[in-house]
């Protein structure tokens, strides 16, 4: 009986894994700005990384719960329409947040070797999170041909500037259904 909840709570995880997958799809063909190479470039790095990640993870899933995964169950959210760098931080954020459930759900079972995948997992995102993006913020004030000593609030203000996408969701994302 055990196994069936922490099953549920990990399919539920996984689930959102998609989701936020779909949002880093629509920052990467949102973006534009004076960095638009670069993040679009990142972002398509960490959309194509997550796939291989939850590729790994329902790998895990059906091998331990021996149970299929179906995503028709999901209902995704259309992608939040916030603007800015912060988006991107908050998406991994979330990504490590969700990863950290699955690792405990997993951890219940008392299997380091799933520890240590999901361990090897997160890291990645850990990096990203912890150093890539914020480097996108400490950029801001050389692209607009300023010093880099200005105040923290105006980097903020202007990372929208830096980062922007539009608001519609694209049709692609809206009708892509992925079976596994």
């Amino acid at each position: 009986k055990n196994s069936n909840s922490n099953s549920e709570i990990i399919k539920q995880n996984i689930g959102k894994l998609f989701k936020l997958r779909n949002d880093l799809v629509f920052l990467h063909i949102s973006v534009k700005g004076s960095n638009f190479n670069e993040l679009h470039s990142l972002l398509n790095e960490y959309y194509n990384h997550l796939d291989d990640d939850i590729d790994s993870l329902l790998e895990l899933y059906v091998g331990i719960f021996k149970k299929s995964f179906n995503l028709n169950e999901f209902k995704f959210s259309d992608t939040n329409s916030d603007k800015s760098v912060s988006r991107i931080k908050k998406v991994l954020g979330e990504i490590l947040s969700v990863l950290d459930k699955i690792k405990s759900e997993f951890s219940k079972m008392e299997n380091a070797a799933v520890d240590s995948k999901i361990d090897g997992i997160a890291e990645y995102y850990f990096k990203q999170y912890t150093f890539i993006i914020d480097g996108y913020f400490s950029d801001i004030h050389e692209d607009e041909g300023g010093d880099c000593s200005g105040d923290s609030s105006s980097a903020r203000k202007s990372s929208a500037d830096i980062a922007t996408v539009n608001n519609s969701l694209p049709e692609i994302i809206k009708r892509k259904k992925r079976k596994i």
